[in-house]
């Protein structure tokens, strides 16, 4: 097959099977763009590649993950995922916060909480928390969320929801003064109380499918990578506005979404063509960097052979900054 290129952003396609098992082309186009507070994105010239497979801020498997791969069939939704630290506001330490991510009409908040730990006393044979400690920042991984993994009593035990976090695993045999690192992240109106409980974790990078914490059925549901709170109940508006709140150390930083539309020309072996809509179906934020990468995908029916797959793009420039 073919590819014939005619966007100034990065392309792959890939083949797999879809749903019910029938092959399926997979068309996908990458962008990155440049954050100004107030404006709409601009590609930048060093263009981030499609991702065949998930990138860590550390070791596989024992660290949140930057970025996930591109190469999955179909999204139901849109996923944002965003790399940042939570600023506590005007710039002083604080002992908490809210900070937030608003996507168009849609707000996800977190409640950002300073340093502090589970302290037993064997006088009452109880983990007390501590209040948390004014900090200036922290960081936004599932490291700082609830969760963990430890050995208790010789067999490991696993908080399959995050095995990353903390909070989960306490000493089998605890002394007196004994400390257990409480969670820096918890959604709003669901504090984390107790030491090995069942609590949602927080976070704002993507997650691990194996955690199973998206539950949709819907097809290609499990394609959802966002943290729940992250996942857009629909399909982004390619001119939507995104404004983060105390995720940078500004305070607030907005900016507009280019109002682009990518197309997929598929010519077959048989002479039929057949042009379809690509779909924004991801936001990675990079507050550190200040980008935003844009991922656009469509599958697409292998009824017959496909000859050429041409990358093609609509834009309106009376909205969108280049």
């Amino acid at each position: 097959m073919e590819t014939r290129n005619y966007i100034p952003f990065p392309n792959s396609s890939f083949r797999c099977r879809d749903d019910r098992k029938r092959p399926l082309l997979v068309a996908v186009a990458k962008g990155t763009f440049k954050i100004e507070d107030g404006k709409v994105l601009k590609p930048v010239q060093d263009q981030k590649p499609v991702l065949p497979k998930d990138t860590y801020f550390g070791e596989p498997g024992e660290s949140s993950i930057l970025r996930p791969s591109d190469f999955v069939p179909a999204k139901p939704r849109t996923d944002v995922f965003v790399n940042a630290l939570a600023y506590a506001p005007g710039g002083k330490a604080a002992p908490r916060w809210l900070a937030e991510v608003q996507v168009d009409i849609h707000t996800a908040s977190y409640k950002i909480l300073g340093r502090r730990n589970w302290v037993y006393q064997a006088a009452t044979a109880k983990w007390l928390l501590e209040e948390p400690k004014a900090v200036p920042t922290v960081p936004l991984r599932y490291e700082q969320a609830y969760g963990g993994r430890g050995e208790v009593d010789g067999e490991e035990v696993v908080f399959a929801k995050n095995p990353l976090g903390t909070g989960f695993v306490a000493p089998a045999d605890p002394q007196d003064g004994d400390k257990v690192k409480a969670p820096q992240i918890e959604m709003p109106g669901f504090p984390v109380t107790d030491i090995g409980g069942d609590y949602a974790p927080a976070g704002l990078c993507a997650t691990y499918e194996a955690w199973g914490l998206v539950t949709d059925d819907a097809p290609y549901a499990a394609c959802n990578r966002a943290h729940p709170s992250l996942i857009y109940p629909g399909k982004v508006k390619h001119d939507a506005w995104i404004t983060l709140t105390n995720l940078s150390p500004e305070g607030k930083l907005s900016f507009g979404l280019p109002d682009y539309q990518m197309i997929n020309l598929v010519r077959y072996s048989d002479g039929g063509m057949l042009p379809g809509a690509m779909v924004l179906d991801t936001i990675a934020i990079d507050v550190p960097n200040m980008e935003v990468q844009l991922t656009w995908r469509l599958p697409i029916a292998l009824n017959s052979d496909v000859r050429v797959l041409e990358f093609r793009m609509e834009q309106n420039t009376s909205k969108t900054a280049v």
